[in-house]
């Protein structure tokens, strides 16, 4: 039993001591600047295309959608609005989902409506 508690009283103090070598010997690493890529994310309905807020996204089940589209050459597109940038995220849901019809219903009262504007060369389901 001696022999087992100085063992581990042995093995203990090489774990403390190598744990404040690492902590005060390691270099500090600057982080490098990376750019967070932001997509304009829009809810496509028979009646327009409505903007999706971050807070909009946490509440859309994945069972609620049918389709997503993604649109990311825009950069020769004049005037595009800066949140537009880094792409678009167009979702349709399933026509026959209550709760994503309810949620429908919200985002087209609440939301922003908007227009598209996508190059001549891509096409967009309507």
């Amino acid at each position: 039993m001696k022999h087992i508690l100085a063992g581990l009283t042995i093995v203990l103090s090489l774990v403390s001591v190598n744990a404040v070598a690492q902590s005060t010997n390691s270099p500090i690493v600057a982080a490098k600047h990376t750019t967070v890529k932001r997509p304009f994310f829009v809810l496509r309905t028979n009646g327009g295309d409505y903007r999706l807020t971050e807070t909009a996204l946490k509440v859309i089940s994945p069972d609620w959608i049918d389709e997503v589209q993604v649109v990311k050459e825009l950069e020769d597109i004049e005037n595009l609005a800066e949140e537009m940038k880094d792409g678009i995220v167009i979702l349709t849901f399933k026509k026959d989902n209550e709760a994503a019809n309810k949620y429908t219903e919200n985002v087209v009262r609440q939301n922003e409506k908007v227009t598209l504007p996508v190059p001549k060369a891509i096409r967009i389901k309507e």
